[in-house]
């Protein structure tokens, strides 16, 4: 039931390990439901991606109200964060956020609208862990790992301040902390013989 960041460079498939994911919980336990929550520009894409490498699996799309029986309920940043009661209603046994940066901010109202919702295991998907400082990663391992990293100001002490001084060893020091919970791999590591864009 750990949940996790997916941190891939854009193109090497975190939808598709994402899918690889569900498909296992939803072979493993009949009853298993998903909730997907991404960009509305990417919801199409899910539909699709879905429809071709998991088929059999009901997808709902969430514009509303009660999520019905779907399998797989998936529902964009806007439409989770206006109707996040009855989403918090359900147990999802796997809440997948794509582009999870978009809840990078704790104090924003979808942060705060989906934080309530219960799941057993959630997973984050984004090209981009740390935009502009370091405490965003933190909100994120927090969001899919609660409790796992020490309070803000602590973290801030240890991690945050040092990384941004340029202290030796700060990196390393938190590199190792979030290993277990975080995967980021570069195109230059997975796929070398791709050119430059």
């Amino acid at each position: 039931s750990f949940g996790g960041l997916l941190c891939d460079d854009m193109g090497l498939g975190k939808t598709h390990q994402a899918m690889a994911l569900m498909r296992a919980i939803t072979a493993g336990d009949a009853l298993a439901r998903i909730l997907v929550v991404c960009p509305t520009s990417v919801i199409d894409h899910w539909r699709t991606k879905l429809a071709d490498y998991l088929p059999g699996i009901d997808v709902e799309p969430f514009t509303g109200g009660t999520p019905g029986q779907g399998r797989v309920v998936l529902a964009s940043y806007g439409i989770a964060r206006n109707h996040a009661a009855p989403l918090s209603r359900a147990r999802w046994d796997l809440f997948v956020l794509d582009e999870i940066q978009t809840i990078k901010n704790r104090s924003t109202a979808t942060h705060q609208a989906l934080s309530g919702v219960p799941r057993r295991i959630a997973l984050g998907l984004t090209g981009t862990p740390v935009e502009n400082h370091v405490g965003e990663l933190r909100t994120l391992l927090e969001f899919v790992q609660p409790g796992y990293l020490p309070g803000e100001a602590s973290f801030d002490r240890h991690y945050a301040v040092p990384i941004e001084r340029d202290l030796p060893g700060a990196r390393d020091r938190l590199a190792r902390l979030i290993d277990p919970f975080v995967l980021r791999r570069t195109k230059a590591q997975v796929l070398p013989q791709l050119p430059e864009k």
